[in-house]
C-alpha cells in the first residue's frame, strides 16, 4: 500500500449533488448550479493504522469532518437545506468507506449512520 493514501474524488461528487438540490429548492435555474464552484478536501490516511480500532476511529473523523466542510453546515432552522447537507454528508462518507475499503471502517460507519437515524 502506498505510503500517502488519500481520499478525494467522493466528496467532490457528493458536492455536486448538493449544489444541485439546493438549486432546486431554492428555484434558482440549473445553469447557475452548473457555474457554482465544486469545493475539494482531501483527506490523507496515510499515518494511520486501519488495523487498529484507533486508527479506524480517526479516519472516520476525518471523512465526517470533510464532508461536513465540502458539504456546508446550513442554518438548522432551515430543514430543508440542513436535511440536503446531511444527506450529502452521509452519501459522501459512504461513497469514501466503500473507497478505502477497510471492513472495521465499514462497521463503525454502519453504527454511526443507524444512530444517526434514531
Amino acid at each position: 500500500m502506498p505510503s500517502h493514501r488519500t481520499f478525494v474524488a467522493t466528496v467532490v461528487v457528493a458536492t455536486a449533488g448538493l449544489v444541485a438540490s439546493v438549486a432546486s429548492a431554492t428555484g434558482r435555474p440549473a445553469a447557475a448550479a452548473a457555474s457554482v464552484e465544486v469545493s475539494r478536501v482531501v483527506v490523507s490516511y496515510g499515518d494511520l493504522n486501519l488495523d487498529s480500532e484507533r486508527g479506524v476511529q480517526q479516519l472516520q473523523r476525518r471523512l465526517v469532518g470533510a464532508a461536513r466542510e465540502v458539504c456546508g453546515r446550513p442554518e438548522p432552522r432551515d430543514l430543508r437545506l440542513a436535511a440536503r447537507a446531511r444527506e450529502c454528508a452521509d452519501a459522501a462518507i459512504a461513497r469514501a468507506v466503500a473507497e478505502v475499503g477497510n471492513a472495521r471502517l465499514a462497521r463503525l460507519n454502519a453504527g454511526r449512520s443507524k444512530s444517526l437515524r434514531g
